[in-house]
């Protein structure tokens, strides 16, 4: 058997402190490498001015769909992972930041024809009752929804609902839709805008575009970590950083790359009340 020498021992030490101190970041972002403006990854950027305000911590990045980070939480005690919707299952199971890292617009149902509602937005979910239960649906099965967007989900017919899951479902199922092989899509405007843009197929059908309420128009995203004595101390430091960041203009303008112009000031009036602070999209740039 081999003695431990004094060295090993210093060595032990310094290892398990970096491990202490050390964060991996599991997200489908890459915020090793220059930010790329596209609007699809403007919560890259969010991450990177997030990063920036964390103290005495070492951060290792790993690219992973949004399931696969939630898997890896369970066996990595020093791992998180952001933008993240919190119900009381994944309170229950992660530590969760007190504030959302990220706000969004919320998801939209995209449709080929009409719905029967008078305006674009659904206010009840009981009014399509018969509406879309003959449409076919495509579906990113790596978003968690809220409990009234799964409850117009419910309306279909099982055998209606495509879903799809990887690090291409989302442009999956915007290729479908653009093509007319699914009648609906629910999905998040910025990454629906990115790919149906880049479909070839993009604008052959006439879309309309449903908010489904009282989903909002913003949906908060959420760091959670992994349930440990590890996980405990880096949301405390991750809840730091999100105070700190969400002060400053470059993290208040950043959401605004990808929120529509018109929704800017009820975006403004969100991001005040949450952060306390008191921007102004008239002076955001």
């Amino acid at each position: 058997m081999k003695l431990a020498t004094p060295f090993s021992f210093i060595l032990a030490f310094f290892s398990i402190a970096c491990q202490a101190t050390e964060l991996i970041w599991i997200s489908n972002e890459n915020i090793g490498r220059p930010f790329n403006a596209d609007p699809v990854k403007g919560s890259e950027l969010l991450s990177h001015t997030l990063v920036e305000h964390l103290e005495d911590i070492d951060l290792v990045n790993i690219q992973s769909g949004d399931r696969r980070a939630l898997k890896l939480l369970n066996e990595l005690p020093n791992a998180c992972t952001g933008r993240k919707l919190i119900n009381k299952e994944r309170a229950a199971i992660y530590h969760t930041s007190l504030l959302p890292h990220i706000l969004f617009p919320a998801p939209r149902l995209y449709s080929h024809k009409p719905l029967a509602v008078k305006e674009p937005v659904i206010k009840n979910i009981n009014s399509l009752n018969g509406a879309i239960s003959d449409l076919t649906l495509g579906i990113n099965k790596e978003r968690l929804f809220t409990e009234e967007v799964m409850a117009l989900l419910n309306k279909l017919e099982p055998a209606n609902v495509y879903e799809y899951s990887g690090a291409t479902s989302a442009a999956t199922v915007v290729s479908l839709f653009s093509k007319g092989r699914v009648s609906l899509v629910l999905e998040y405007p910025n990454v629906f805008k990115h790919f149906s843009s880049a479909d070839p197929n993009g604008g052959l059908y006439k879309t309309y575009v449903y908010r489904v309420l009282p989903n909002g128009y913003f949906t908060r995203g959420h760091i959670v970590c992994a349930k440990s004595e590890q996980g405990k101390k880096l949301i405390n430091a991750l809840d730091l950083a999100i105070e700190k960041a969400s002060k400053t203009k470059v993290y208040f303008n950043t959401h605004l790359k990808y929120i529509p112009k018109e929704e800017h000031g009820a975006f403004a009036a969100l991001y005040n009340s949450l952060y306390k602070t008191n921007f102004s999209t008239h002076q955001a740039h």
